[in-house]
């Protein structure tokens, strides 16, 4: 592993916890010091991620052994005995190097300690929140349109901090009291969050509407428990009344930290005067809180800057994936008129901030495919009242919910799904009618929205967006061209876009999915994307299109370099051993890149096109004229020689050592390394 690569944002997160748990404030600090003035002299990253370096102390050396995941657990030749200022030395020179802040390891357990004062003065006291230096948080925008500037996005719920450890040794911070709860704990870090992130989703639509009051953290006693005269009145009142209502209720954390503690204290505040709605308006409640949190998160600070901290992520990624969890689960009531109606603003609201966020930005991408395709998206209404009916038990059969990409067109006959026929025909061609209607309308919603923006379009999100719409339309060479425009501006990433692929193969739709495999190649390899699920997915048209094999070689060969390694293992696959060599002969790979099980196949099926391959690597590595290259270059000859007697031309192999001795004779230690490997005539 080269010391240049840099980290992944998971990588980096664990490592500034690992650091803020083992080492103390003044040992990062003099590590810093040695930092700077440059004592770190090598450093090496293995492919195990384990550091090694060598720190100048005085006139000697230190070596230090880090592993990257654990950073308590080092090693270093000086007399401390716990982790050393020459450990915290290398790790925040590896951090330099890779791009990341060193302040955030030489601060990192100043950092921790600060955070569970916060935890500990959260009952209501902002103001230790201002004396320790934070982020001031401005007050909220009750308009749910506007623009703000997202952070990074993530995976979980919203859950007390303390609740993060407990989580990962037992499944039971699943409950979603723990989100509501009105005292958090005081014996953990918001740092805690970064890694357990995936606890737990909690259940939004408590029967309980007394969980979750936040009067202690108001700085008041709790109020009086809402009626349902007043669930109505809020429930019609649409939105902008209750996002006044949020910021309102949020009032007393202004001036607060953005961080993990702030998101989930505004979340409480939020609901802790919440009536006793409908399970319906209240899952669009709590998505519109979460919203409500996301904006005041990513907002413009006093200064004019966006928040980006580490701890401010943190808050984003946390609240935007309680906001996922929310739109996981089938939206209650949807046939309700006012149900509908409120679903609308926030689906309004959600677009315009979408198209108003910055390039970088892909929260409210996010937000927005997942509100669109989880609950206002006909198909979402049918498969919320398909798994009704069949918990009801009232169901005839097995309902399996057909894919809106498969309403308008005939089901394969190699689909083993065709025979069941679950649904009515003519309810599909009845939801059918809906869908087209529904991305009609919303065409002409983005087309509104980009004559009202003008110069404050997001274009690529735009673009995006049309192209999803002309997509589930079936307008493909439209989205295409759409999607090719989007791919052309800076920031572009297929983390912004939704998943095009799956739902062809869900629906059975091979040749279109083929053609989308085509499409995604190039946007896949110019952002630099997994390509584990795309190689996948060629697997399966194949299956089903064994012509389409063709066009995947094709595409994949456009992709290279970028996917070499899904090229050569589809190479090995089909057991195109010829094809294999030829690609690694033409890039200049070496036989010292691959492991010898890697060469078994090709060795038991066609050992002949491994000879090339060592012969030409071992000629190069003599011509290096060192005593290293010698020793390859004789690990190489015994390779041969076993390829030689396994094929039976013994007869060659001494041709080949005979003119090999005889251009290599005066080259003594090429010699004396041949008679070590017993390969002298």
């Amino acid at each position: 592993m080269d010391a240049n690569t840099t980290f992944t944002d998971e990588q980096w997160n664990r490592l500034v916890q690992g650091v803020a748990e083992a080492f103390d404030d003044l040992t990062l600090k003099r590590g810093f010091q040695y930092e700077r003035m440059g004592s770190v002299q090598q450093l090496a990253v293995s492919e195990e991620r384990r550091l090694e370096a060598e720190v100048k102390e005085g006139d000697g050396v230190c070596r230090v052994d880090v592993a990257l995941d654990f950073a308590g657990g080092g090693s270093c030749d000086c007399k401390d005995r716990k982790p050393c200022r020459h450990q915290a030395a290398a790790l925040m020179k590896l951090a330099r190097l890779r791009g990341r802040p060193v302040s955030a390891l030489a601060n990192a357990s100043a950092s921790a300690a600060k955070a569970k004062r916060e935890a500990d003065a959260a009952a209501g006291n902002p103001a230790a929140d201002r004396a320790d230096g934070g982020e001031a948080a401005p007050a909220a925008s009750t308009d749910p349109t506007g623009s703000g500037r997202a952070g990074q996005t993530g995976t979980a719920a919203i859950e007390p901090p303390g609740s993060r450890a407990e989580a990962g040794r037992d499944n039971a911070a699943a409950d979603g009291r723990q989100a509501r709860t009105a005292a958090p704990r005081s014996d953990s870090s918001d740092a805690e969050r970064a890694d357990q992130t995936a606890a737990a989703r909690p259940d939004f639509l408590s029967d309980d509407p007394s969980v979750g009051s936040a009067g202690d953290f108001a700085g008041g006693a709790p109020g009086k428990k809402p009626g349902v005269e007043e669930a109505a009145l809020l429930a019609a009142s649409g939105i902008s009344t209750w996002n006044r209502r949020f910021e309102e209720a949020a009032s007393s954390l202004n001036g607060r930290t953005r961080n993990p503690k702030f998101a989930e204290l505004t979340l409480q505040l939020a609901f802790a005067d919440m009536p006793p709605f409908k399970p319906g308006i209240e899952a669009l409640y709590r998505l519109n809180a979460h919203l409500f949190v996301l904006r005041t998160l990513s907002a413009p600070t006093g200064a004019g800057l966006s928040s980006s901290g580490y701890f401010a992520h943190l808050a984003v990624s946390d609240t935007a994936s309680g906001m996922a969890g929310l739109l996981a689960a089938p939206l209650p009531d949807r046939d309700d008129p006012q149900v509908r109606e409120r679903l609308g603003e926030t689906l309004h609201a959600v677009r315009r901030q979408m198209l108003t966020e910055g390039r970088e930005s892909e929260l409210f991408s996010t937000g927005y495919y997942g509100l669109l395709n989880g609950w206002a998206a006909p198909e979402a209404g049918f498969a919320a009242r398909a798994g009704a009916q069949a918990g009801s038990g009232h169901a005839e059969t097995a309902v399996e919910m057909p894919d809106l990409f498969a309403l308008d067109h005939a089901v394969p006959a190699d689909d083993p799904a065709a025979s069941l026929d679950p649904v009515d025909p003519e309810q599909l061609r009845k939801l059918a009618e809906e869908r087209r209607d529904f991305y009609e309308s919303e065409l002409q919603y983005l087309m509104d929205e980009e004559r009202e923006l003008g110069r404050a379009l997001n274009r690529q999100a735009w673009l995006g967006a049309n192209a999803w719409s002309r997509f589930c339309l079936g307008q493909d060479d439209q989205a295409r061209a759409l999607l090719g425009e989007a791919a052309d501006k800076p920031y572009f990433s297929p983390k912004k876009l939704p998943d095009f692929l799956s739902p062809l193969a869900r629906a059975g739709e091979w040749d279109r999915l083929t053609d989308w495999l085509e499409t995604f190649g190039p946007l896949l390899e110019r952002a630099r994307a997994n390509l584990t699920d795309y190689g996948q997915l060629w697997d399966r048209a194949i299956a089903h299109r064994p012509d389409a094999e063709a066009r995947m070689w094709t595409t994949l060969q456009g992709m290279l370099p970028h996917a070499s390694s899904l090229y050569e293992a589809k190479l090995l696959e089909r057991s195109n051993w010829d094809g294999w060599m030829d690609y690694q002969l033409s890039t200049g790979a070496e036989p010292s890149s691959f492991k010898v099980a890697d060469f078994a196949p090709i060795e038991k099926n066609a050992p002949h096109l491994l000879l090339p391959f060592y012969h030409q690597a071992a000629e190069r590595l003599v011509e290096q004229r060192s005593r290293d290259g010698y020793k390859g270059a004789v690990r190489l000859l015994k390779r041969l020689e076993k390829l030689y007697r396994k094929m039976k031309r013994e007869d060659r192999w001494e041709a080949f050592m005979e003119s090999f001795n005889a251009r290599y004779g005066r080259l003594r230690a090429l010699q004396e390394e041949l008679k070590k490997g017993k390969l002298m005539l």
